[in-house]
């Protein structure tokens, strides 16, 4: 094998960002999507009520939402839903059981067939594992996600969740600086492949010394 081969590490990095995160604009998990996206510089938008109706009293004008003909929070709920490719569900649900306007755009996936993925976010979002940045890094990568529609509870419902889910959602597209293996991703150790994932150099290289190691010892065994 060789740095031509387009094989590398089984954890590739996720590198490709969707073009654009939408929500609804309430306190909470919607904002905190909304931030993610004005933090990683990509587009963002969705729709909210009439009037741009929320706990707060008005959905901040620095989120580019299109209100609604309607100040009731279903239509803008099941309009982020058919209008997104999947929805990330951000929650402080210890088993997962949703309530309000949460349960209702879980029952509108299943209803319109989109993909859906929920993910407790805890108040100290260092401590969220790095299998759980990585399951939703791979959620999104097999459904070919574009447009990611985030929703969850609001602020007054889960105090913290809004910049807990803007955190979790920047780090889950961060750019890494070091592989799986703990190799800097420098100049000289950094080599992109043709399917635009990243190859660690000095993985490479372990992976070809263990791979000769590996036909040595087979041919001894067959001498």
């Amino acid at each position: 094998m060789n740095e031509d081969d387009d094989i590398i590490d089984p954890e590739p990095d996720y590198t490709e960002l969707p073009l654009c995160i939408i929500s609804g604009g309430q306190t909470g998990a919607d904002r905190g999507g909304l931030d993610a996206a004005i933090a990683l510089g990509l587009d963002h938008g969705g729709y909210c009520p009439k009037g741009r109706l929320s706990e707060d009293g008005a959905v901040p004008s620095r989120y580019l939402l299109k209100e609604t003909g309607s100040a009731q929070y279903g239509e803008r709920t099941a309009l982020n839903v058919i209008g997104s490719h999947a929805t990330l569900i951000m929650h402080r649900e210890p088993h997962g059981k949703f309530t309000g306007g949460t349960a209702m755009t879980a029952r509108l996936c299943d209803k319109h067939h989109r993909p859906m993925l929920s993910v407790r976010v805890p108040l100290e979002i260092d401590k969220v594992p790095e299998p759980v940045v990585e399951s939703i890094r791979g959620w999104l990568r097999r459904h070919r996600v574009l447009v990611l529609n985030v929703a969850g509870p609001r602020e007054s419902k889960a105090p913290g969740i809004e910049q807990a889910v803007a955190e979790l959602l920047v780090r889950v597209w961060r750019p890494k600086t070091h592989c799986p293996k703990g190799h800097e991703y420098s100049a000289d150790n950094l080599r992109i492949v043709k399917s635009g994932w990243r190859l660690c150099k000095a993985c490479h290289r372990l992976g070809e010394a263990a791979a000769r190691s590996r036909k040595k010892a087979s041919r001894r065994e067959a001498a």
